[in-house]
């Protein structure tokens, strides 16, 4: 996982994972508008951007688990 990137893989349940790469704007909103529990997070201020989605990667990642 780089710096300015949200990538890695995210355990959904013991038997399924998905692996996400998110490098732009445009590519976290179409992730936020296809998990619809999470719609808020594509502008959330945690995660408005490349660099605050790398500086909240821990946050984001729980989240996506709930």
């Amino acid at each position: 996982m780089t710096a300015r990137t949200l990538d890695g893989l995210l355990m959904v349940s013991l038997e399924q994972a998905v692996v996400v790469s998110i490098r732009n704007q445009r590519e976290w909103r179409r992730l936020c508008a296809a998990l619809p529990a999470r719609p808020e997070l594509a502008d959330a201020p945690r995660s408005h951007d490349n660099t605050a989605r790398a500086e909240n990667r821990a946050t984001l990642r729980r989240e996506f688990r709930e």
